[in-house]
């Protein structure tokens, strides 16, 4: 029997652990689609076990209004997850990146890099994926799939159109930058356990507007913060910050997802508008620059420029 014909037998399911913000939410289900579909199997979301324990940040599932395939999961669906966890807390042995339970197979995200382990998973048993998988590596065979499914619908806020107006009438270039003002340990959330500084940040910007002079800037965050008047940047800066408006994250993203450059710190947020731009833009002709302080190292793709 070949490879084909037992794939296309397949009827294992694989589940994903949904967790953390709209960003990390996309990767985690761009991970779990691309595996379901390689495998010929079922997929399901759960959409609970995440955010049970998320009181610092209080994210909620965010997917909902993409247009997703796959399965909510129920609580009995959840169940063999609970007992695995359990059964992890108490083993005497190091965690493993693929760990085997009596009827379904665990995959935890190594984190720090992309792994093609994920591949090695046995055909026929049902897989969770837990953790934040954060690189294209893991679903770059199905990007055109992925684009139109993860790809937010345009804003009918008059707010968000008329800069959805200015971005296309122009040269954009967004920036993205994520301050992460609402964890109590702000420095912890890059791999260097700093963030980007504004003189760092303005280097990138001079690089864009030295290979694109006509370029417009488009600032996106949570707020005007003082951070930018650190910054020198063209008098006709767009800022479409939260604070005066800009609160839709699926508004935003669009937003961003229409932009032809961009600059961004490290936030999975910041990484799918530019990842979704090329929908709109040719990759050949965009300027990516994104921070090289991701967690995982295989976060910018491979095309892109990192600083």
């Amino acid at each position: 029997m070949n490879s084909t014909s037992a794939l296309s037998r397949c009827n294992s399911t694989v589940f994903v652990t949904l967790s953390g913000g709209l960003g990390n939410q996309m990767f985690q289900y761009a991970t779990a689609r691309s595996l379901a579909l390689s495998r010929n199997a079922n997929l399901i979301l759960d959409n609970s076990s995440g955010f049970a324990r998320d009181v610092e940040y209080r994210r909620e599932y965010q997917l909902c209004k993409l247009s997703i395939k796959g399965k909510l999961a129920s609580p009995i669906d959840r169940i063999p997850l609970y007992i695995h966890k359990v059964w992890r807390k108490l083993k005497i042995k190091s965690p493993q990146m693929i760990e085997l339970g009596l009827l379904n197979s665990y995959l935890y995200d190594p984190f720090y890099h992309w792994s093609p382990r994920i591949s090695e998973v046995c055909l026929g048993r049902n897989v969770w994926l837990i953790g934040y998988w954060q690189s294209s590596l893991y679903f770059s065979h199905y990007t055109d799939l992925l684009l139109n499914e993860l790809l937010p619908k345009p804003s009918s806020s008059k707010l968000f159109q008329n800069a959805a107006k200015l971005i296309n009438d122009s040269e954009s270039v967004a920036l993205g930058i994520r301050f992460y003002e609402e964890s109590s340990a702000s420095n912890n959330q890059s791999s260097t356990s700093s963030l980007k500084s504004p003189a760092q940040v303005q280097a990138q910007i001079n690089r864009v507007f030295d290979q694109c002079p006509s370029a417009k800037l488009f600032v996106f965050c949570t707020h005007k913060s003082a951070f930018f008047s650190q910054l020198v940047l063209p008098e006709n800066t767009v800022y479409l910050t939260s604070d005066i408006g800009y609160t839709d994250p699926l508004g935003t993203l669009w937003l961003l997802s229409l932009c032809k450059h961009h600059v961004f710190t490290n936030s999975s947020f910041y990484w799918w508008g530019a990842w979704l731009s090329q929908h709109s833009h040719r990759p050949d002709r965009q300027l990516i620059i994104a921070a090289d302080n991701f967690f995982n190292s295989d976060c910018p793709c491979p095309h892109w420029q990192t600083f």
